[in-house]
């Protein structure tokens, strides 16, 4: 995002979708066009948020291809 914002591009969110025949399609999504805030800060949360909700959607629209690998719940024995 930052490096986004500091050269003027638009992010192009893409994703990879299994077909039923096991093949893959890819997605492009619409380019996001970064809005400019008050501040840096603000400017990165709004863009973040429109990000996020491109990836929500796509999420949503085809759980079955969303897999989180990192073992963010996975906690030790103590």
């Amino acid at each position: 995002m930052v490096l986004a914002q500091r050269t003027k591009a638009s992010l192009l969110p893409c994703f990879i979708v299994r077909q039923a025949d096991d093949t893959h399609k890819i997605i492009f999504a619409p380019q996001i066009k970064l809005e400019e805030a008050k501040t840096a800060q603000e400017t990165v949360a709004i863009n973040i948020q429109r990000l996020t909700n491109v990836i929500e959607f796509y999420i949503r629209k085809y759980p079955a291809e969303w897999g989180w690998i990192h073992r963010r719940w996975k906690t030790e024995a103590r």
